[in-house]
């Protein structure tokens, strides 16, 4: 005959459990990447060129990865629009990274042409890379789109990153530019 567990035995186990669950959902709210590493990438542009963490060092960057087939960078885009407009000649860099498959078939695929329309019909003019197979998405972390990260002038990410967009009940130039000034000198 099998001996029951008892109450301190069942206490146990149930606090085991809950322990594992609450460590698997904090790992997963913590990103890839640590404050103050440098945020290595290369990501292709639109006009066939290549943009690189190298590129835009001594700048602060904001990357906003999101997608076409997102419906939430609608209202993205925009107000990444105006953010590249407050900051313009200021040192500031605003990147909408799309992470729309380049795969023909795939159910998030975008041509280079869809992105570009897309953006224009959101009006936003600033600059446009593609990150196809996620890679950017995966190092830093992000679980959801619209996930914006921050670059100081050193090339490292400045934490927390910015993730999901409530369209209806918030201002992303406000939040990112009180980020954004103190990242300027």
């Amino acid at each position: 005959m099998k001996k029951s567990k008892g109450f301190r035995g069942s206490l146990r186990s149930l606090l085991a459990g809950t322990a594992v669950v609450v460590i698997s959902i904090l790992a997963l709210q913590i990103p890839a990447v640590s404050q103050g590493k440098p945020l290595s990438f290369s990501l292709q542009n639109l006009q066939g060129g290549t943009l690189t963490s190298d590129s835009l060092a001594g700048k602060v960057v904001v990357l906003a990865l999101g997608g076409k087939n997102n419906p939430l960078d609608l209202s993205l885009l925009p107000q990444l629009q105006r953010l590249s407009d407050r900051y313009q000649n200021r040192g500031v860099v605003v990147v909408w990274v799309a992470t729309d498959s380049a795969k023909s078939g795939a159910r998030n695929y975008a041509s280079d042409q869809d992105i570009k329309a897309f953006a224009a019909r959101t009006k936003y003019s600033g600059i446009v890379v593609r990150d196809p197979d996620g890679s950017l998405l995966r190092t830093v972390g992000a679980n959801q789109m619209p996930t914006i990260v921050l670059i100081d002038k050193k090339g490292s990410v400045s934490l927390p990153l910015v993730i999901g967009f409530d369209p209806d009940g918030q201002d992303a130039v406000t939040e990112l530019s009180a980020r954004i000034d103190k990242l300027l000198p």
